[in-house]
């Protein structure tokens, strides 16, 4: 978890509560540099949001310039999660 990153996560207006507590739990994962790589369903979890509302909610904070969306390709073994920053 990086302070740096939860305070700005706090400080904010994303327009709802659903959009805040995804970048909190975002922030809470993140590194200092904003980036962390958590699964939908592990956030999902972590939010106790229907994933299918954590993705919606997802895309506006991108829509809005809060997040980046960082798709990352497989080793072979399947798709890795996406790097969030």
């Amino acid at each position: 978890m990086s302070v740096k990153v939860m305070q700005w996560a706090w400080e904010q207006d994303v327009g709802n509560s659903t959009r805040k507590v995804i970048l909190l739990a975002l922030a809470d994962r993140s590194n200092d540099d904003g980036e962390c790589w958590p699964g939908i369903s592990s956030l999902s979890e972590k939010c106790s949001i229907p994933r299918r509302t954590l993705i919606r909610a997802i895309n506006e904070l991108q829509d809005q310039g809060y997040l980046s969306v960082i798709h990352r390709a497989g080793n072979g073994s399947g798709r890795k999660t996406n790097a969030w920053s």
